[in-house]
């Protein structure tokens, strides 16, 4: 019985497919002519949008905003325009890729990018709870942090995410946003993970930063460390795990604020300027290393004195800009310091930008 069944059902899967088979697959066998039912259509240039870097732009949503009385359209790759109603005036409204959002847009497929962006109902109605807000939703490069859900299948759900602004001024064609409710991001490391919140300073090249880390701290050991221009304790975090007690000096109340999440016990922050504690500790303080990573201005030649009154017997200077970086290691070399390595870092490639670390001992 079971065997009929069988043959029954194959005979009949059988006689379906050699019917369809024999259905033409073509739903127009014969040709329509050209001029049949025919509409035409006429069209003028209303808009445009610039080019980047010689791309033309990748438009994906084009939305109308009454209470202002402007459109708004997004190019995928990062940038949201304002457009006037008699299109005669486009202009940028929102940069998403300014590295101060740390939004780290990832556009380099044709369907990644700034996806979509709405405007809360109460956008252009001031006092109202949503006066000013308006929302991305846009793919970004950064997948540390945890995803708020996990998919059933393969993708990655955090490699997308919703960010709320607040506009100061909705009527504005060109406005000055703020990007509210954002979280703080959290980069993984091999050695460690950092907080980073949204102001905040942290290397950008992800897939060579832990090279830059290994660089700077090495295997070098000792009691007393300092960690000058400390941003969020990129290379605190690695040099506590090395030396007894480090002082980690960072001006920037943003990163400094990290840098007192990130670091462990040992490690003891200073909010203040770099210039104020070195002026403050010359001649009391007898580190074993003192790391700088100074901003692409340098340090010049009092501070670079100043940290030579410290008596560090070793100094690690991480630059990225040579110029500055020359000035500054002639002044060291004057006061007895000594070059003993030095390593230079691709980390923006394509561009004439290098990073260098500098080992000098004395």
């Amino acid at each position: 019985m079971i065997i009929t069944r069988i043959l029954a059902g194959t005979l009949c899967v059988a006689s379906l497919a050699s019917q369809a088979l024999a259905q033409p697959t073509d739903p127009f066998p014969k040709p329509i002519p050209a001029t049949e039912g025919a509409i035409k259509v006429s069209f003028t240039e209303f808009a445009s949008l610039p080019d980047i870097d010689g791309e033309a732009a990748r438009m994906m949503l084009l939305i109308d905003e009454p209470g202002t009385r402007r459109l708004f359209v997004n190019d995928m790759r990062g940038i949201l325009y304002s457009v006037s109603y008699d299109g005669k005036s486009v202009a940028p409204y929102l940069d998403l890729r300014i590295p101060r959002w740390s939004v780290n847009v990832l556009s380099v497929n044709f369907e990644q990018g700034i996806q979509s962006f709405a405007f809360h109902p109460q956008f252009a109605t001031p006092g109202a709870p949503g006066f000013g807000k308006f929302y991305t939703y846009v793919d970004t490069s950064n997948i540390a942090p945890p995803p708020d859900f996990k998919t059933a299948g393969p993708q990655r759900s955090h490699d997308t995410i919703l960010l709320e602004w607040t506009a100061k001024d909705p009527a504005a064609a060109v406005e000055s946003v703020t990007l509210g409710s954002a979280a703080p991001l959290v980069y993984r490391t091999e050695s460690a993970n950092y907080r980073v919140s949204p102001g905040a300073f942290f290397q950008v090249n992800r897939y060579l930063v832990d090279k830059l880390v290994g660089l700077v701290v090495g295997d070098r050991r000792g009691g007393t460390a300092l960690d000058l221009y400390a941003g969020v304790g990129l290379f605190a975090v690695s040099l506590a795990q090395r030396f007894e007690r480090v002082l980690a000096v960072e001006s920037s109340p943003i990163s400094f604020a990290d840098l007192q999440y990130n670091v462990p016990a040992n490690v003891k922050p200073l909010g203040v300027a770099v210039e104020q504690f070195v002026r403050n500790r010359a001649g009391s303080l007898r580190p074993d290393l003192v790391v700088v990573d100074p901003p692409r201005g340098g340090l010049g030649e009092r501070l670079v004195r100043g940290i030579a009154e410290l008596g560090p017997r070793r100094l690690t200077y991480v630059s990225c800009d040579p110029a500055t970086l020359a000035r500054d290691l002639a002044v060291l070399l004057g006061v007895g310091f000594r070059i003993a390595e030095a390593h230079l870092l691709d980390l923006f490639p394509q561009t004439f930008h290098v990073e260098s670390v500098i080992h000098l001992g004395r």
